[in-house]
């Protein structure tokens, strides 16, 4: 059976200027997961390694280039879903994590739970060696542009437009087997 991987890199309103960058990210993204499969990998293997790249592109919502908390700090989520065996991992709220699926993964992986969030989440991190960044080193100018303008709507009744911009990244891939396996990944939420 062939084999096949989608990645897609967020939803929204995307600047002319940002356009390739991130097009060029998403092509990366899937020829990592594309790698894993061509080679004998298995689909869950496949869409962890496509969203981890993303994380590590800070043109995405995710990991590196996360959306901020209204406090200005970076908290990431992130899921993966195993067709087969139909388990979950998952994190939500962890502070400075880059690579929340790669702690997604290791919740499923582990099996004691489906998901964990805030610290309890970055404690397991620690237990199964996976390092937060510095505080502050997951966060771009562009989220801190993003961050003050979207402050600023919120402080205006007038303006509940919402700014459309979209962020959460995610793959799916099948893999030689037929197996089935989805990953997402997301930063901040303004």
């Amino acid at each position: 059976m062939p084999s096949s991987i989608i990645v897609h890199g967020g939803a929204g309103q995307v600047t002319p200027d940002r356009h390739d960058r991130l097009r060029e990210g998403v092509r990366r993204a899937a020829a990592a997961g594309d790698a894993i499969l061509v080679g004998g990998g298995s689909a869950l293997d496949a869409v962890v390694a496509a969203v981890r790249v993303l994380e590590d592109d800070p043109e995405f919502n995710a990991g590196t280039g996360s959306a901020l908390t209204r406090d200005g700090t970076v908290e990431t989520d992130a899921s993966v879903m195993d067709g087969p065996t139909q388990r979950v991992g998952a994190v939500a709220a962890v502070p400075d994590l880059g690579n929340a699926i790669a702690l997604a993964r290791a919740v499923l992986d582990r099996g004691e739970h489906v998901i964990l969030s805030g610290r309890p989440a970055w404690h397991f991190a620690a237990e199964v060696g996976i390092t937060p960044a510095p505080p502050g080193a997951l966060v771009v100018e562009r989220a801190r542009v993003r961050l003050k303008s979207e402050l600023a709507r919120l402080a205006n009744p007038s303006d509940r437009s919402g700014d459309n911009s979209g962020g959460t990244v995610g793959a799916v891939a099948r893999d030689h087997a037929g197996r089935f396996a989805a990953a997402t990944s997301t930063g901040g939420i303004v």
